[in-house]
């Protein structure tokens, strides 16, 4: 079953990333779990484009992470 998750909050939300550059963009969810038989996909869309990735997150990726304490986010 899906569910859209919004962001609660995020850090250097970018609407516009120039050719050949590299971001860094950090979102912050509200808190969940993610059971053994699910995962997370994140989807990004390239505005009047064709270009889309996606990528997938599961409980072993989060129980990884690393924690944000110094991040003063918007």
């Amino acid at each position: 079953q899906e569910q859209v998750i919004w962001p609660l909050r995020a850090y250097n939300n970018l609407m516009l990333i120039n050719g050949k550059c590299t971001e860094r963009m950090i979102f912050v969810l509200p808190k969940f779990t993610i059971p053994d038989d699910k995962m997370l996909v994140v989807e990004l869309g390239e505005q009047n484009g064709g270009r889309h990735q996606r990528f997938t997150v599961d409980n072993a990726d989060l129980v990884r992470a690393k924690v944000i304490n110094e991040l003063k986010v918007k």
